[in-house]
């Protein structure tokens, strides 16, 4: 499954798998699977570790101090064009737009209305003479 990673509204990265992580009182943050209840995941690059709205949270003890991101899935083309945006060192965020708005949609004239336009079109080509 491939994922977005979204933190205030925005796409800050992609992944293809999740790397999830616990926090584990005497050891302390360790990679852990999607199955035993993970509080965060680690970013592709392995310099962060984000918190995951909704999974458990950090404790005050575990060191943590980072941000927390939401995860939605996304198709593998979009995915692909995260990751191509990010690997340049551009921010995908400015790709997005700023916010989703309804387009209007212009549908062509129904066939009465095609049919009206053309009888008024013989009409004037017939005052003018021009068909007989």
């Amino acid at each position: 499954m491939y994922y977005k990673v979204i933190k205030d509204g925005k796409i800050i990265d992609a992944l293809d798998e999740l790397q999830c992580v616990r926090y584990f009182k005497n050891i302390g943050i360790l990679r852990c699977r999607k199955e035993d209840d993970p509080q965060g995941i680690i970013s592709p690059d392995g310099e962060h570790i984000w918190h995951v709205t909704g999974w458990g949270d950090f404790q005050a003890d575990s060191g943590w101090n980072g941000d927390t991101v939401t995860l939605e899935e996304c198709n593998p083309d979009l995915y692909d064009e995260i990751r191509r945006t990010i690997d340049a060192g551009n921010d995908y965020s400015e790709f997005e737009p700023s916010s989703q708005t309804d387009e209007e949609i212009l549908a062509g004239p129904t066939p009465s209305e095609r049919l009206e336009a053309l009888e008024n079109a013989l009409a004037i080509m017939a005052l003018e003479g021009r068909i007989i």
